[in-house]
């Protein structure tokens, strides 16, 4: 269970998961090095034993990838 999963966000709850279910088909078209970009910033540690995984997520990972997604892209003339 990700850590942090059970704080209610408000009335955002839930927005994560539909967010997370239409990304599956984006995830596919991005390159290698972009999926490694979001993991290292979205995933703070993993740690695997015999009951399971423990993600801790990153939230201002998180927070910084919404900023990036959220500035007009700029185009080099």
């Amino acid at each position: 269970m990700a850590r942090g999963a059970g704080r209610s966000a408000g009335p955002y709850r839930g927005h994560g998961a539909r967010a997370l279910a239409r990304f599956d088909p984006v995830w596919s078209e991005l390159f290698p090095a972009e999926q490694e970009r979001l993991i290292r910033l979205l995933v703070q540690r993993v740690v695997v034993g015999e009951a399971g995984a423990q993600i801790s997520l990153n939230l201002e990972g998180l927070a910084s990838l919404a900023r990036d997604l959220s500035q007009p892209k700029r185009i080099a003339a």
